[in-house]
């Protein structure tokens, strides 16, 4: 089972929506589809809180620590997990992992600023919990993080993220960072 929900809204931001396109075909075909209706059902939750949505305030950072393109600064815990999960027995046991993806990534995978007005040159960064491993999303979904196991037993589990300024040019300007994610999670 794939579900969806809005993940973080970073800053001030507002919701990305992500769209496909089909392709136009001369001829007709014929389309098969495959799925499983599993007992397992499982909350988002951000933060400790069962959500599907939530602003994260980052931390206030300064130039001063961006003087360079690539240079990182204010990483910001951000802890998501699952909850209220019926497990699917020693046999399956109920395991998640997270789907990250943004209508606004940046072509270097980064999380694109789109405060109105707002500082230049800086992205947000996803991270590992301690800052070490950098996640890039791409311009598709990306499984990126660690694997959020339920265990045999449990109905609940949770994970921590970090997020981070990311100066995108040598010289960034001062300004609101704005920045939105969107969470998938799969499930037995």
């Amino acid at each position: 089972m794939k579900r969806s929900y809005p993940l973080l809204r970073l800053a001030v931001g507002t919701a990305a929506i992500v769209a496909g396109q089909a392709a136009n075909a001369d001829t007709g075909g014929t389309v098969s589809f495959t799925g499983t209706i599993s007992s397992n059902s499982c909350k988002f939750r951000i933060g400790g809180a069962q959500q599907t949505a939530a602003t994260v305030t980052l931390a206030k950072a300064g130039l001063t620590n961006l003087t360079a393109s690539g240079a990182t600064t204010g990483l910001t815990p951000v802890t998501l997990g699952l909850s209220g999960c019926t497990t699917a027995g020693a046999a399956n046991p109920a395991t998640a992992y997270f789907l990250l993806s943004s209508a606004s990534v940046t072509g270097s995978g980064y999380i694109a600023n789109t405060a109105s007005g707002g500082a230049t040159g800086v992205a947000l960064q996803l991270t590992d919990s301690s800052g070490t491993t950098a996640y890039s999303l791409g311009t598709s979904d990306a499984s990126v993080g660690p694997l959020l196991a339920l265990g045999t037993a449990g109905t609940a589990a949770d994970t921590v993220f970090g997020i981070r300024y990311i100066a995108t040019q040598a010289t960034p300007v001062a300004g609101a960072v704005t920045g939105t994610l969107t969470a998938n999670f799969s499930y037995n």
